[in-house]
């Protein structure tokens, strides 16, 4: 009975130490997530109804390939990631150079600040994320719009059909 017991053991043994290898290797993340949070004021005021999406700064040497983001909620944002394995996401950001875009969707009221804040290739915003951030070093300031439009996005030939047949005298 021992010796059989002894055979059992030896084929075990090796399939556990496999299988907690495995389970190692596909645990924890790739990048170390620090958080990131922080104000959203124009001119002094809280924003709200909108959202952030943080793009990794090429230009100043962050190649990560994650993508950030944030809702706005009086004034206040906290960051989380998102990254090709789930593992490598969650709340927080990786360390670098982030470009801070301010997203605008359907049904969110017309921004009052400076639309140049929507376009990844314009926007004065950014961030670095580093290990111990000063108090205030992710607060972002935007500028008051000059004029309160919304900026004016692509509409589908099916919803610009449906508008037109909502109008009165529409066809």
């Amino acid at each position: 009975m021992a010796i059989t017991n002894v055979a059992w053991a030896r084929r075990v043994g090796p399939i556990l130490c496999a299988c907690g290898l495995l389970a190692l290797a596909g645990c924890g993340g790739r990048f170390k997530l620090l958080p990131v949070s922080g104000k959203v004021t124009v001119d002094g005021e809280p924003l709200n109804h909108f959202r952030l999406s943080l793009v990794p700064d090429v230009a100043k040497g962050n190649t990560t390939p994650v993508a950030c983001g944030a809702r706005i909620i009086q004034g206040q944002y906290d960051v989380r990631t998102l990254a090709v394995k789930a593992s490598d996401g969650g709340p927080g950001i990786p360390l670098g150079w982030y470009k801070v875009v301010v997203v605008i969707l359907p049904g969110d009221p017309a921004p009052n600040f400076e639309t140049s804040c929507t376009d990844v290739n314009k926007t004065p915003l950014a961030i670095e994320v580093v290990q111990k951030p000063e108090p205030g070093h992710y607060d972002l300031k935007l500028a008051r719009a000059k004029t309160a439009s919304k900026p004016k996005a692509p509409v589908s030939p099916r919803r610009k059909q449906e508008r037109d047949e909502q109008k009165p005298g529409g066809a």
